[in-house]
């Protein structure tokens, strides 16, 4: 089954694709062979000495000789004797071209020795096999019969041997040599640096992508992830060539060596079968076992199983990447896209580069000669198709991203205009809420102070004795007036302002202590504004004090009425202080005090009253 189509190709991609097809048709032309000048050592004879076993003569041999085909799995020294003839009267400095050799060898000219890489005796250490070397002599060292030695120290599954040797004019060879290594050598440095930087870029994309199905949460997209598992991958592998002591003991580096392929081969299928949209679960199953295989061949082999373990094991690799090629063709042509033909071709390049180099190297043993790596350079086009199709996903997905964003953007203004409106609704609501409450309280003020002390007075004046209750309903009268003074005053209050509370305290109550004989004593230090207490609060206070203030006119007897306030850190403390006769402060108390104490619980104040004769104190605190 098919998803819907991958989206339409971008000029980017077509560039891509020219470029591809131009790579394709112009070959490579690197790879001509200069024409032969020197004389070609191609026939020896080799002398092999196992570990812990006496030397044998094995006769004439031809070149190259493949260590790992005629010795699996052994490692040891072998030498090869070389007899050639030579002009003596030559003038010209004369070279040695050694194309392969290794893994440490030596070099020895008619007793003169010529080069020497690694130690002959530390098996498994330096690897010098996997490029190639030249040296210069003086041509006087030619006689008209030469011998020529070259001792080699031959590792175990390490691609040890000799290749055919050249010998002739100096220049000649170095110039072979500089073609070999720029062949060799110089195109990994190129393929690791690159491999690197699509690594680099696949992980910056795949750290900074996010993608979400229905009802799941946020994730990376595993496509990059892809894409940098497989150049990393290859680029370890290619580094190979460039380390003559890898950065891991043998067998470890080897193992690591061997994995990173399939690695490389199963990532880079991966990626492509992401990138095309096509649904088929089978291809990760399979994609893992191939993977599991490869792996256990690879460490299998590396510790003691035949070497055939592997080649098998890549055969399959092979198959697999050739079939997925195969299918992945089909598919191309019933749904023709740019990204998929893109990927067919160089995926299918790859492909028949691996499978050639699978033939010739792993099962025809041709490790040198012709068995050079062609993948190392297709991988290229790959690496390059891989960056193309990763910054196009990625512009892509940002274009996404800055699409939603601008629909978000857009949504966000309609909603804000929604809310904006709703919010003067709003607005309006509770100011004609808030102008219905205070009509509420007012007249519930009303209700329960100077109605209250009206129903009282009607109360007293219906008594059978009214002459005796003239001072109480003169006194109820009074402090009905004072309170309906005071609620009135208390419209014009802002929240928390306890200085304008105890001010109209001051200017309506002052007069009235004085005419009952009392002395009011004004002690108010500068007092800060109290963020929690609203209008409602500074009422409830305002009621508290009024309270406390005629409970001393009424009972007290005092002359002298003390009134402090200051701001003690955390709390506001007010204070009153009269020299009246006191009471017991213990006793269950009257309805006056009751209803200040209730008020102070509604305050969350602290209300503490202490009496004795000589003199009361009440004192509040208040949450500063």
């Amino acid at each position: 089954m098919l998803n819907d189509g991958p989206p339409a190709p971008t000029k980017s991609l077509k560039a891509w694709a020219i470029v591809f097809s131009v790579f394709a048709c112009l070959g490579w032309p690197w790879c001509a062979q200069a024409a032969e000048t020197t004389l070609r050592l191609d026939q020896a004879s080799v002398s092999i000495q196992m570990a812990g076993q006496v030397p044998q003569h094995m006769g004439s041999v031809a070149l190259p000789y493949l260590w790992d085909k005629r010795h699996p799995g052994e490692q040891g020294v072998a030498e090869f004797e070389f007899e050639f003839n030579a002009d003596p009267a030559q003038l010209k400095p004369q070279g040695l071209f050694i194309p392969r050799a290794g893994n440490a060898f030596e070099v020895i000219l008619n007793g003169y020795p010529l080069l020497a890489q690694g130690e002959m005796n530390a098996f498994n250490a330096a690897d010098y096999s996997k490029t190639p070397h030249w040296v210069q002599f003086p041509s006087q060292w030619l006689q008209a019969k030469n011998h020529l030695v070259m001792r080699i120290r031959a590792d175990a599954l390490r691609r040890a041997g000799l290749d055919i040797l050249e010998i002739g004019e100096a220049q000649a060879l170095r110039n072979k040599y500089e073609e070999a290594y720029r062949l060799q050598v110089t195109p990994v440095y190129f393929i690791v640096g690159f491999n690197l930087l699509v690594f680099g870029l696949a992980m910056a994309f795949w750290a900074t992508s996010r993608t979400s199905l229905a009802g799941q949460a946020m994730s990376r997209d595993r496509l990059y992830l892809y894409a940098a598992a497989a150049e990393l991958s290859w680029s370890i592998r290619m580094s190979d060539t460039l380390w003559v002591s890898p950065p891991l003991s043998w067998p470890w580096w080897g193992i690591v060596n061997s994995v990173v392929y399939p690695v490389w081969v199963l990532a880079a299928l991966m990626f492509c079968h992401r990138v095309a949209n096509v649904h088929a679960p089978w291809v990760e199953k399979t994609t893992g076992l191939i993977l599991c295989i490869a792996i256990f061949s690879a460490v299998g082999v590396r510790l003691g199983l035949p070497a055939y373990f592997w080649t098998l094991s890549m055969g399959l690799l092979a198959v697999g990447a050739l079939a997925y090629g195969v299918w992945f063709a089909v598919i191309t042509t019933r749904q023709p896209s740019m990204d998929r033909m893109i990927i067919s071709a160089s995926a299918m390049a790859n492909v028949v580069a691996g499978a050639r180099d699978w033939w010739v190297i792993r099962v025809g043993g041709d490790l040198y000669g012709n068995g050079h790596s062609w993948i190392r350079y297709t991988s290229v086009l790959f690496g390059l198709t891989l960056l193309a199709l990763i910054v196009q996903r990625f512009q892509m997905a940002q274009k996404k991203v800055e699409n939603a964003a601008d629909l978000l953007a857009q949504r966000l203004a309609e909603r804000e205009l929604e809310l904006q409106q709703s919010f003067e609704q709003q607005k309006k609501l509770v100011q004609q809420q808030t102008r219905e409450s205070e009509r509420m309280l007012m007249i519930q003020d009303m209700h329960d102070g100077v109605g209250a002390h009206l129903s009282s007075v009607v109360r007293m004046m219906h008594a059978k004795h009214e002459p005796a209750h003239w001072g109480q309903i003169k006194f109820t009268l009074q402090d009905a007036l004072d309170q309906l003074k005071l609620t009135v005053d208390s419209r014009n209050w802002q929240s928390g302002d306890l200085m304008a509370l105890l001010a109209d305290m001051r200017y309506r109550m002052e007069s009235r202590l004085a005419a009952c004989g009392i002395d009011l004593k004004w002690q108010v230090q500068e007092l800060p504004c109290v963020s929690g207490l609203n209008v409602r609060a500074m009422q409830n206070l305002q009621y508290m004090l009024l309270g406390l203030i005629s409970n001393v006119i009424q009972h007290s007897q005092a002359t002298k009425l003390t009134l402090r306030a200051q701001h003690l850190g955390e709390h506001v403390q007010i204070e009153l202080v009269d020299d009246g006769v006191g009471f017991d402060a213990d006793a269950p108390r009257q309805r006056g005090l009751a209803l200040v104490a209730a008020r102070a619980e509604k305050l969350n104040a602290l209300l503490t009253i202490t009496s004795q004769p000589g003199g009361t104190r009440a004192t509040i605190q208040l949450p500063a």
